[in-house]
């Protein structure tokens, strides 16, 4: 069950301000370090006699003035310009030998007025034991060392940014390997938009360091901000499989660009956050943060995608390493609304990671429409009652209250000051779109939880029933009291309420309905078309005294889609057990069910 905590409003509170902005951020984000001079060669001769490469002037402002004129939901934002070159290590840059015998590489680049600069190799082949760095010419930033292991079947590497105008390109190689460098640099990325200036994020939003959350730190360790091309920003997230093996499934949106042509150019960013809480609606969380973009990796494969709900599942070139504590984010693929809130997190300008919080349901709509269901596409979320996103937020993931992705950002119109919608590609939508293929292979599944990489996966749907294990699935205000009708069953002394909901093949939908005359306190009868036609039996038993648990049983002779919800009235934990259209129901045997004793 995902424990709510309380949280902070958008206009913060006085009474916790010098709690808040003491809270610093766990070990594992506060130790990035963006590479470090030590990786700079020694003993080199000056920069002053590295061949230097000056690029033509771009023109920032008129780009800027472009990019207002695009601007709207569900476009990316474009912060970097690319300047085509044909630079290779063979003909271009300056050789030396060092002191120690190794083979010393550079190139300088320089683009005058660029915030920011990365690269796009077209080829890279670093022999082993050769490791190559990027740093802004006056040493504040390096990135790297990058080693053989950016070696890639598809030959490309693409970089992280290095911030400034001026940069220099370094490789080191040991003593007779200069000719097995592969080096041909395409690209250059003038970075036009400051990522720390004017499009600072809102204030409004909440550093995810702040106790806000604090129920939420797994989830918070799933999402990353991405650059694709060199040139766009958004905001991804890592996403389990049923396989449970740690396959690097990466997740973001359709319209951040990052298709079959150029998945190899994505570079991930994780744990790029604030490092304290700053208080919502201050000045502080208006300005920029002090977030460290050092944990990077390059490159991915693309698996699928679709316009319709606006998603791209990527197959990242490598695992994330150990020391950036990733976590791989579960998913509810059913296709039902959200009744007790949502949670979104996210790189807002794609800057510090934030967490936005909506208390209310949801509604599944077409993409910015709100009649319900329209297509079916996309969920809407009317308004955030804390936080909000932003442009850069693009591909973030939309959580349930059981901690498990049902979305990713699409677009829409909220901000800092209004209360407007944003909407999300559903998980349910591009289940068979390309999804299930990968997170689901050879199972029906349309639930399962997330995993770290040392603990292994937790519960989630095995088989067609879906739920299992002790997390809710939702949760509602409780308690209350349940009150049986024709098409609620109140079994386990009343303390239970049960219904089910189906639709068949015709699309046509209802509420199952009690046959009354053979219901009991523990087990009773469903039927969903014809009250002389039975479809399911179900129980709640109280297992408090064997496992401390209430347990859930179910047998269906149906191959129509249901979703079986059971609510504790006591508690407001709610299970929920989803049939696929199409695929005979399993027998539901869910001894976990409610660790809710007594």
């Amino acid at each position: 069950m995902k424990k709510i905590l309380p949280r902070m409003t958008r206009l913060g509170c006085a009474a916790l301000a010098m709690a808040l902005v003491s809270v610093v951020v766990p070990a594992d984000i506060a130790s990035a370090n963006p590479g470090s001079l030590h990786a700079i060669a020694k003993g080199a001769q000056p920069l002053d006699v590295v061949e230097k490469h000056l690029q033509p002037w771009v023109d920032n402002d008129a780009l800027l003035a472009e990019d207002a004129l695009t601007a709207g939901p569900g476009v990316p934002v474009r912060f970097a310009t690319a300047i085509e070159v044909a630079y290779d290590a063979k003909t271009h840059g300056t050789w030396e030998t060092l002191h120690d015998g190794s083979e010393l590489w550079r190139l300088r680049i320089e683009s005058p007025g660029a915030e920011s600069l990365n690269f796009g190799f077209s080829k890279l082949y670093l022999p082993a034991g050769g490791r190559m760095v990027l740093y802004s010419a006056d040493g504040a930033t390096v990135q790297g060392p990058f080693d053989a292991g950016q070696n890639k079947a598809h030959g490309e590497f693409w970089t992280p940014i290095v911030p400034g105008d001026d940069a220099v390109i370094e490789v080191q190689l040991a003593a007779g390997q200069r000719d097995q460098l592969v080096l041909e640099l395409s690209r250059i990325n003038h970075a036009y938009r400051s990522l720390d200036g004017a499009d600072k994020s809102g204030s409004c939003n909440i550093d995810v360091v702040c106790p806000d959350g604090n129920a939420w730190r797994d989830e918070i360790r799933s999402v990353a901000r991405i650059t694709i091309s060199g040139l766009f920003l958004c905001t991804g997230y890592m996403v389990n499989n049923t396989d449970q093996d740690l396959t690097p499934y990466f997740i973001t949106a359709d319209h951040c660009n990052l298709g079959a042509n150029n998945a190899q150019s994505l570079v991930t960013y994780w744990n790029y956050a604030n490092s304290t809480c700053r208080i919502p609606g201050g000045g502080a969380s208006g300005a920029p943060g002090n977030g460290n973009l050092g944990n990077t990796q390059s490159g991915s494969t693309f698996l699928a995608g679709s316009a319709t709900s606006d998603f791209t599942l990527v197959r990242l070139d490598s695992a994330p390493s150990s020391a950036f504590n990733v976590y791989w984010a579960g998913w509810d693929a059913r296709n039902i609304d959200h009744t007790s809130g949502v949670v979104a997190i996210h790189h807002p300008q794609g800057q510090e990671k934030r967490i936005s919080f909506e208390d209310d349901a949801t509604s599944t709509t077409t993409y910015l429409g709100t009649s319900s269901p329209g297509d079916g596409t996309h969920i809407r979320v009317a308004d955030w009652d804390d936080g909000t996103t932003e442009g850069g937020s693009s591909g973030s993931p939309l959580f349930n209250q059981a901690g498990r992705v049902v979305g990713q950002l699409h677009g829409g119109f909220a901000a800092c000051g209004n209360n407007l919608a944003d909407w999300y590609g559903r998980i349910s939508s591009s289940w068979n779109l390309g999804l299930s293929q990968f997170l689901a292979p050879g199972s029906s599944a349309l639930v399962l939880d997330g995993r770290d990489e040392s603990t292994g996966g937790g519960g989630g749907g095995g088989g067609g029933g879906g739920g299992g294990g002790d997390a809710c699935d939702d949760q509602v205000s409780a308690p209350f009291l349940c009150q049986e009708d024709d098409r609620t069953l109140c079994l386990s002394d009343d303390r239970f309420q049960v219904e089910v909901d189906w639709r068949d093949f015709s699309n046509a939908s209802g509420s199952a309905q009690v046959v009354d005359q053979v219901s009991s306190n523990d087990s009773g009868l469903l039927y969903f078309f014809n009250a002389d036609n039975w479809e399911m039996l179900l129980k709640v038993i109280n297992g408090c005294g064997f496992n401390d648990r209430f347990w859930v049983f179910s047998a269906a002779t149906t191959n129509v889609e249901y979703t079986l919800r059971v609510t504790d009235s006591e508690t407001g934990c709610v299970k929920e057990y989803f049939n696929p259209l199409g695929t005979s129901a399993a027998a539901i045997t869910d001894t976990d069910a409610f660790a809710t004793c007594p």
